[in-house]
């Protein structure tokens, strides 16, 4: 998966000559710096920061054991931030279960977890009481919901790559709703141009001049923590294949007066980005993901 695209690491300007790299090693690049930074966020399997879909996602749910007790009502989903929940059952056998109602559920995305609100009575009787002390030893809950962020850009300004062409700072456009484009301040038809919901691109029917200013509204999914400390880490593994291959390759150290350069002593994998791409390691701390049982 690419956090980054070839296209848009090219204008990120980290200093890289990139002028003899096809974009299809650099994607290849691209994807394990992506892998890369999953990795130390340790996050569950299947997991995108772009957000996604989760279907009966299981969870134990226990039971109170005596009278003064409530049991379980919260659980810790796997993915966040929630977005919404479409469904909560708690099954006590194969066929025996209380569905939960998604308006009952309330998402706290600080601490990560879903509280039922209320109990409602169900085919199979009062929520806790009409399956206790059957089938399962402990009731198993299948939660289904959608995860992810949702940011929203106001009037941000596009630069043109040409003078049909204008791109803006964040890629992964969510287009299930429009964007909205200005030019010097008078909204556009959106039969003026197309938009290339990946890269972040406006492209025009016509050419502008060099003093039109664009701007626009638009929505995105992706962090730009996560799309810069990508960048950081490609820029390490690509700096590392130039190294590799000059003659200088297989030095350790090289000193020239009072200059002297040592080549890291770490290698770079998952649990060494704080060590060896610091910058990374300090923009993915916020989205690590911390299991304590």
């Amino acid at each position: 998966m690419l956090y980054v695209t070839p296209e848009k690491y090219r204008t990120q300007g980290f200093g890289i000559e990139l002028a003899d790299i096809e974009d299809v090693e650099l994607a290849a690049i691209l994807e394990r710096a992506s892998s890369l930074a999953e990795g130390y966020c340790a996050v569950p399997v299947g997991h995108s920061f772009f957000g996604g879909s989760v279907v009966g996602e299981q969870h134990d749910w226990t039971l109170p054991i005596n009278p003064l007790e409530l049991g379980r009502r919260r659980i810790w989903p796997l993915h966040w931030p929630i977005l919404a929940v479409s469904s909560l059952r708690v099954n006590a056998t194969n066929t025996q279960y209380v569905d939960v109602a998604p308006s009952e559920l309330f998402i706290n995305n600080t601490d990560r977890y879903v509280e039922v609100t209320s109990f409602a009575f169900t085919n199979v009787g009062l929520f806790g009481a009409g399956i206790a002390g059957i089938g399962l030893i402990s009731p198993v809950a299948s939660i289904s919901y959608t995860y992810g962020r949702q940011f929203h850009a106001l009037n941000e300004t596009l630069y043109p790559t040409d003078a049909r062409t204008y791109r803006a700072s964040h890629q992964f456009w969510d287009l299930t709703t429009d964007p909205v484009v200005f030019v010097n301040g008078v909204e556009m038809d959106s039969a003026d141009y197309t938009v290339d919901a990946l890269e972040g691109v406006i492209v025009f029917n016509d050419q502008l001049t060099a003093t039109d200013r664009v701007t626009a509204d638009y929505d995105h999914k992706l962090p730009w923590e996560i799309r810069d400390a990508v960048g950081q880490l490609a820029t390490y593994l690509l700096t590392g294949r130039q190294v590799a291959m000059s003659t200088m390759g297989g030095l350790q150290t090289l000193k020239v007066g009072e200059v002297s350069m040592t080549t890291p002593t770490h290698r770079l994998s998952s649990v060494t980005i704080d060590q060896v791409v610091p910058a990374a390691a300090w923009l993915l701390d916020g989205f690590r993901y911390i299991t304590v049982r």
